[in-house]
């Protein structure tokens, strides 16, 4: 995604990651208040499991030789009478005849080995029983070889086990921590669930991948925030549309945006072009057709079996052969003449000869195509622009081979400023509520008759009488407008108007 820079759907990647088991990591928890709420984890490989008999019987099969040795020796068969001998119903391995003294162990053993998922009821319901000599006989064969465990790192006590029940029960108290352990959650490779035994964990793994199959919602989130700290982009197309990621951050044009002509022509034609693919750009842009202007493959003449022809064929053959070589000869040699005639001091040019020999060459050459793919200057330019494009993010080239290409960018006019003055004042009432809403700097001071004006549009230190010695009469007059009740909820406060008596009597 990085090399080419193409945009793919997010829950594309999550299905192409959910397709093969290697690609992606389980981690399980138990559901609260539903089963068992912790989990048997395999010590050697970190599977889970939901007994502490089945982490045993797995260690024990797939991973036994990190513990033991396994040495094989022979020994003396059984004796005695074993009119019938009983066999696995399920493996179909030979258990031994009911009658012997370690029928019972053998039983035991060979279920936790092979078949620990079976209910050991329904395991002994399966056992079937052979009356044959020829069976018996090759059972008493098989016990001439005894296997015996020899441990790795013996601890001075033991060194080595007979049975595997003794194995067992010694790996069960004395190494139990290096087998089995429990926990609230597990984490391991989709490809080690594969080797879980069928029961309600494999259940579940399995139905859940199902259904992120069918709708990767969970796994898309997952990836979304790992996607983002690898500093790749994720967007969507519309309020409900799909989910995109790409290695590049989308560019879009305004009006004001100038690319080069090549540039502008060919993200123009992708604009009016919606989806096209990439493969026909050079038919529909350019007007090349590449697939009918390929280079044709020379066509080769079978040799004749040389059993198949005769001498004289043979001998019509060779002359064919010195004729076309004299010819060429020849021709050679006219090619060398003429150049010495024209030329009189100077030597003759080397381009020169060759040419004449390529002239009169009888043997045609394939003929070339007029455009090819590699050497057209037009469609190596419009593959450099449509790359330089997708790389800036102008373009966009999706998985499949479409690309897209937005149309620019309006920009937005700015909000018109709100005429809050009316035009017209028909009493002092409305004139003192529209003012109090719009700002006292926004109204110039022409609009309205000084005669007119309301005592609540001065600023507030207007507002309250001066102190003057000229004016007093004046003063008194804008004070009493100001006690009237109209003007009582516009009137300045009276902090404000101790304020500006005490400015007014400090000057």
């Amino acid at each position: 995604m990085r090399t080419n820079c193409r945009t793919y759907e997010l829950f594309e990647i999550a299905r192409l990651i959910l397709d093969k088991a290697e690609r992606f990591v389980v981690v399980m928890h138990p559901k609260p208040g539903e089963g068992p709420q912790e989990f048997f984890i395999s010590v050697p490989d970190g599977l889970p499991f939901s007994s502490e008999d089945q982490v045993l019987a797995h260690v024990l099969k797939n991973h036994l030789d990190k513990f033991v040795d396994a040495v094989e020796t022979e020994v003396e068969p059984p004796t005695g009478n074993f009119p019938t001998v009983n066999r696995c119903g399920v493996t179909g391995t030979l258990l031994g005849p009911p009658n012997y003294h370690r029928y019972q162990a053998l039983v035991v053993e060979h279920h936790s080995m092979n078949v620990p998922n079976m209910p050991f009821e329904k395991f002994t319901s399966r056992i079937e029983s052979v009356r044959d000599e020829e069976v018996v006989k090759e059972w008493i064969e098989k016990m001439r070889k005894e296997t015996r465990y020899k441990l790795k790192q013996p601890d001075g006590v033991v060194e080595g086990f007979d049975t595997m029940e003794s194995l067992k029960f010694y790996l069960v108290n004395k190494r139990r921590a290096e087998i089995v352990r429990t926990t609230n959650q597990a984490r391991f490779s989709g490809k080690q669930a594969e080797s879980l035994p069928r029961g309600l964990l494999r259940d579940s793994i399995f139905g859940w991948l199902e259904q992120q199959q069918r709708f990767p919602l969970e796994t898309a989130n997952n990836l979304r925030g790992r996607l983002r700290r690898m500093h790749f982009t994720i967007y969507k197309r519309g309020s409900k549309g799909a989910s995109y990621v790409c290695a590049v951050k989308r560019k879009f044009r305004n009006p004001q945006t100038r690319l080069a002509e090549s540039l502008q022509d060919l993200i123009d034609f992708i604009e009016k072009h919606p989806n096209i693919e990439v493969s026909s750009l050079p038919e529909q842009f350019l007007g090349i057709d590449i697939k009918a202007k390929a280079l044709p493959e020379p066509s080769q003449e079978k040799a004749p079996d040389i059993e198949s022809v005769s001498e004289e064929e043979a001998a019509k053959i060779v002359e064919a052969h010195e004729q076309k070589r004299a010819a060429r000869e020849a021709g050679e040699a006219s090619a060398d003449a003429e150049p010495a005639t024209e030329q009189t001091a100077s030597e003759p040019k080397a381009s020169e000869p060759e040419a004449a020999v390529v002239e009169a060459t009888p043997i045609p050459a394939p003929a070339k195509p007029e455009v090819s793919q590699l050497e057209d200057p037009g469609l190596r330019q419009m593959m450099f622009d449509l790359r330089w494009l997708v790389t800036e993010g102008y373009v966009t080239e999706y998985g499949d081979g479409r690309l897209f290409a937005p149309a620019p960018m309006e920009e937005q006019a700015p909000a018109a400023k709100k005429q809050e003055v009316p035009e017209k004042k028909h009493s002092s009432d409305e004139a003192v509520n529209t003012k109090t809403e719009a700002p006292a700097t926004e109204t110039p001071a022409t609009e309205t008759p000084a005669a007119e004006k309301p005592v609540t549009e001065a600023p507030a230190a207007e507002l309250k009488p001066v102190a003057s010695e000229e004016e007093p009469a004046k003063a008194e007059s804008v004070a009493e407008a100001a006690k009237k009740p109209e003007a009582e909820p516009e009137s300045v406060s009276t902090d404000e108007s101790e304020e500006s008596e005490r400015k007014a009597s400090s000057h």
